[in-house]
């Protein structure tokens, strides 16, 4: 669409202009960077057989 991007990368970094009002943990926290990494292997999915999203 106009306004979604779809890219693969391991690790994805967002800098804001003002600090951005977080939670992390049930704890407040305001940050101007936020980085997501991609942990393989970590997150365990259970899927049918039949979706389209598993590929082998």
């Amino acid at each position: 669409g106009e306004f979604v991007k779809h890219t693969r990368a391991s690790w994805l970094e967002i800098d804001f202009p003002n600090p951005l009002p977080l939670n992390l943990d049930g704890e407040p926290y305001h940050s101007r960077k936020i980085r997501f990494e991609v942990q393989p292997k970590s997150l365990k999915l259970v899927l049918p057989k039949d979706c389209p999203c598993v590929t082998h």
